[in-house]
């Protein structure tokens, strides 16, 4: 009895406190109102994940990524019918990895809390994107098909002037929210520090292709190449662009005899 009165104390404190300081919306600074149960089983993926965080409207602003797209590299088609097939610059340039999928475009409410998050220091977006991004894994991987997951690492100067991994903390909590839903621990496992960026490059944004991969020539090291020797490997960023970042990390798994290489952005470029 005492346990289920502290429980509704805590549910009336609560709802005290939404009516008292109601959210606001990270985007546009509206009042977030709860919506109605009816229209959350109609929520997409980013609704879901953002439900707290941001206001309907700002959450509407969002596109999945879904078929027709390349089923290399991710990217979605303009035209919306056809079936799923290689584009032009996968067939001009083959990427070295095996296949990369986003959760949304590069535009938008995805866009803008992405730059929040990685620019102004919003970490506590790290949770529902981290949400998201696992969701998107779950959608195109079964768990069990891949053994090790890898942040694509930021190089020891930049770490410093940021403080943190982006694509790191979008999968620290990963385990906890795998186990809590399926009741078993996550089957590949998240290895933070095993690939390096050795070398500083300078930012890719304007970068052609070409200069792009050039930048990138030698920056990752593996610190122990043998435990990626046969392994399906996934590698997990916050944006993929041309792909240059993700191929140079690919060559040296390659070059350490990885089974597969696959990539998981948030967002995908178009």
């Amino acid at each position: 009895m005492a346990a289920a009165t502290k429980l509704g104390l805590r549910a009336i404190v609560a709802a005290l406190g939404k009516a008292i300081f109601p959210a606001k919306c990270h985007l546009c600074g509206a009042f977030c109102h709860p919506s109605d149960r009816d229209r959350r089983r109609h929520d997409t993926a980013f609704q879901h994940a953002l439900r707290r965080w941001l206001c309907d409207d700002c959450a509407r602003d969002y596109a999945a990524i879904t078929s027709p797209l390349c089923p290399r590299c991710g990217r979605p088609f303009v035209a919306r019918e056809g079936d799923d097939h290689l584009c032009g610059d996968c067939r001009r340039h083959p990427a070295v990895f095996d296949r990369a999928r986003a959760a949304g475009v590069y535009d938008g409410a995805l866009r803008a809390l992405i730059l929040r998050f990685k620019f102004q220091g919003q970490v506590g977006l790290a949770v529902p994107l981290g949400g998201l991004l696992l969701e998107t894994f779950l959608n195109h991987w079964q768990a069990d098909d891949i053994d090790l997951i890898l942040p694509v690492p930021l190089h020891s100067r930049r770490m410093r002037r940021r403080g943190f991994n982006q694509a790191y903390l979008l999968l620290r909590r990963w385990s906890v929210w795998y186990e809590a839903q399926h009741q078993a621990p996550l089957p590949c496992r998240i290895e933070r520090d095993l690939l390096r960026r050795i070398r500083p490059t300078a930012p890719q944004t304007g970068l052609k292709r070409a200069a792009r991969e050039d930048n990138l020539k030698k920056a990752f090291k593996l610190r122990t190449p043998q435990a990626c020797a046969g392994k399906r490997i996934l590698l997990v960023d916050d944006i993929l662009t041309t792909g240059a970042t993700v191929n140079a990390c690919a060559r040296v798994l390659r070059q350490a005899q990885a089974r597969r290489v696959d990539v998981l952005t948030l967002a995908r470029a178009v």
